[in-house]
C-alpha cells in the first residue's frame, strides 16, 4: 500500500465507485493489490479470490452478514481483535466502526 494507506485508497476508490459499494473487504483487496492490478503474494491472491466469492454469494441472497461477521472477517478465516478493526486504517477500535460493544 502506498503512504497515504486506507484513507487514500478510499479516496481513489470513491472516483470510480458509489460509496455503499465500499467496504471493509473491498477496502483491505485494493489495499494489497500492485500497481499492476496483480497481488504480490499466493496467500494474499486466495484471500481475495475469497472475497470475490463470498461478495458474490452476498449478491446473490445465499449468505447473509452482519456487524463484525462480515466479509473480511470470513475471508481472513479469524475474528477481530479487540482493540483494532482490519482495513480501515489506524485508530479505529471495533466499538466506533461496528456500533456495538465487543
Amino acid at each position: 500500500m502506498s503512504r497515504g494507506g486506507y484513507v487514500r485508497t478510499m479516496d481513489i476508490l470513491l472516483q470510480t465507485m458509489p460509496e455503499e459499494d465500499i467496504d471493509r473487504s473491498t477496502l483491505w483487496r485494493k489495499g494489497h493489490e500492485a500497481k499492476n492490478g496483480k497481488f504480490p503474494d499466493e496467500k494474499i491472491a486466495e484471500k481475495a479470490i475469497i472475497i470475490d466469492d463470498l461478495k458474490k454469494q452476498v449478491l446473490e441472497g445465499s449468505l447473509t452478514v452482519s456487524g463484525s461477521n462480515d466479509i473480511l472477517t470470513m475471508a481472513l478465516g479469524s475474528p477481530e481483535h479487540s482493540g483494532r478493526v482490519r482495513g480501515v486504517g489506524a485508530y479505529v477500535n471495533p466499538s466506533s466502526y461496528f456500533n456495538e460493544p465487543v
